[in-house]
């Protein structure tokens, strides 16, 4: 079929109307005209569409090419990749129109025949699949005018959508050392799941606050760990994971945010769906990650001196491992007085370092929020409980964060309130439980920390929760430019999964570090065995109890090695 036919026929019969369309029809005549040829290969002509077209999609373009290639060639048109492939609204609406024609070119390829109208004779893969792109360009325009314009290119939290994808390929068979994913590798409580045991019955509607009971206990809790003495239960609000409250907190605020790079992958995200203007404070590794003052004043200035100013800090921090020591803390404290900025101190993994935690309210009572919960120190992600507490002096901004959880969220869920109320009454076995998660996890760190370093590959230690954020420089050469790409090399050729710091945790261009999450390993075994350590032979612990994690360095080292451009 000539370009100029079917450009024809697409005007007519579908529509084709699309400004985003209508700007890259040249790309799409002849890439559909290439793929129709008998003679073409397909996977190198796919991956090469989706290269040029550089539209923003969940999948990588090589897998996309790799998928349609698949469903194509088998005809396995009920594949449910193939029809996320297509079909899936996670998708970017651009990229979903271009898969529509390029996979109208490929069922060409395999012999069925452009109809206006559908004939039961049709195989029924090609009746879905006409149907299918006759509605994707009836609604492309439509989609795009009922999303709200600055979130037409957004997507999914980038740990979570990365987390499915390994996920996804560990199902398929393929062997994948996981390192790009937060999620605790120990099990819960055992107050903690006795207590769910006993109230998962509970189903009644409750405060946004949280029971009074529980709220007590969240404080008995933190006077023991914290010396918060300026907390009550009055100044708490519990909602269904720390990652709620956060939001919540920016969406009430009436100004502009601050963010610390490297940072959590979703403050910024969450900023931009509270329509907060975000800026971000590039920070050093010889000041350990820490924003300066001198950092925070440079900040300001690209800032309207009118707005107030909300900071958001993370200790023990998520990607590096660092635990803020009290000079960094009071530094902050200071020049957040001095702007009357408020701060945000998530501190969701402090009762994770071997150090000792301190928070900003104590430096800073009056400005700062403390925000955390049960998924990391208790390993009780699934749950989605979590809470923030706010000083007095911020009582009508409680109030108002309050009232629009009320409006969103109710309440958190009642078993979770009852049993977890329970289970920090025994203070005692929480203690042994974060102490020997902690001895683990601080093992694991320096195993990982010190066998990288041996090949080349820096960063600073890890102090607290289980991440690291060494720097791959090592590996950049005029072939391995960018962290992603060596990202994409690793998973490819070493089966090794890790998120680049650029961009996901809004650090540099061109710098090569990675997010490690050193948990990739079943903690109960490790979690039996911790008592009985010696703290003798470190390196045997951790071969035998967290074996996964060993294997996945040593893969990384191999890979190191080999890529290390050779000194000339």
């Amino acid at each position: 079929m000539a370009s100029s036919d079917r450009r024809q026929e697409s005007d007519d019969d579908l529509h084709f109307d699309s400004p985003y369309l209508r700007r890259n029809r040249n790309v799409l005549d002849d890439s559909m005209n290439l793929l129709c040829s008998k003679d073409t290969n397909l996977e190198f002509l796919l991956q090469e569409f989706f290269s040029y077209c550089c539209v923003p999609c969940k999948h990588t373009h090589n897998e996309c090419g790799r998928i349609a290639v698949e469903a194509v060639a088998g005809s396995h048109y009920d594949d449910p990749r193939f029809q996320l492939f297509i079909l899936s609204p996670l998708l970017s609406t651009p990229l979903r129109c271009f898969n529509a024609i390029l996979i109208d070119a490929l069922a060409e390829f395999k012999g069925f025949h452009r109809q206006k109208r559908l004939s039961r004779d049709d195989p029924p893969q090609c009746r879905v699949f006409l149907s299918n792109r006759r509605w994707f360009l009836k609604m492309v325009d439509f989609e795009q005018e009922i999303i709200r314009e600055d979130l037409r290119n957004t997507g999914g939290a980038s740990n979570l959508e990365f987390n499915n994808r390994l996920k996804r390929m560990i199902a398929e068979g393929k062997t994948v050392h996981h390192f790009g994913f937060g999620q605790s590798p120990f099990p819960i409580p055992e107050p903690i799941v006795q207590g769910l045991r006993d109230h998962a019955d509970k189903c009644q509607y409750l405060s946004v606050a949280g029971i009074p009971e529980l709220r007590q206990e969240i404080i008995n809790f933190h006077n023991h760990y914290d010396d918060f003495h300026h907390f009550t239960p009055d100044n708490v609000v519990l909602v269904p994971g720390c990652k709620q409250i956060i939001y919540q907190i920016m969406n009430c605020f009436s100004g502009e945010v601050l963010l610390v790079a490297p940072s959590w992958v979703s403050y910024k995200p969450q900023a931009e769906l509270c329509k907060r203007k975000a800026k971000v404070l590039i920070t050093r590794r010889e000041n350990n990650f820490v924003p300066t003052p001198e950092e925070v004043e440079e900040a300001l200035k690209d800032l309207d001196p009118s707005n107030r100013k909300l900071l958001i800090i993370n200790t023990p921090n998520n990607p590096t491992g660092h635990v803020f020591t009290e000079e960094e803390l009071k530094a902050i404290t200071e020049v957040c007085r001095k702007h009357k900025i408020i701060c945000i101190s998530d501190e969701i993994y402090a009762r994770l370092t071997p150090k000792k935690h301190l928070s900003l309210s104590r430096y800073y009572p009056e400005g700062t929020i403390v925000t955390t919960g049960y998924s990391k120190w208790a390993s009780a992600g699934g749950w989605r409980i979590g809470y923030g507490l706010f000083p007095k002096e911020l009582n009508k901004f409680q109030k108002v964060v309050a009232g629009a959880c009320s409006q969103t969220i109710t309440c958190a869920p009642s078993p979770m309130q009852f049993g977890i109320c329970q289970g920090l009454k025994q203070i005692e076995e929480l203690d042994k439980y974060c102490r020997r998660c902690t001895r683990i996890l601080e093992l694991c760190g320096r195993f990982t920390h010190r066998h990288l370093e041996s090949v080349g590959v820096t960063g600073n230690a890890p102090e607290g929760a289980y991440y690291y954020m060494p720097d791959f420089h090592v590996v950049k050469s005029e072939k391995l430019k960018t962290c992603n790409e060596m990202c994409e090399r690793l998973l490819n050729e070493a089966g090794v999964g890790l998120m680049a710091c650029d961009p996901h945790y809004l650090r540099p261009e061109g710098e090569f570090t990675v997010r490690f999450c050193f948990i990739n390993f079943d903690g109960r075994k490790a979690y039996a065995a911790i008592d009985d350590f010696d703290g003798k032979d470190e390196e045997a612990f951790v071969r035998h109890y967290c074996a996964p994690l060993a294997d996945g360095v040593d893969a990384i080292k191999k890979w190191v090695l080999a890529n290390t451009p050779k000194k000339e």
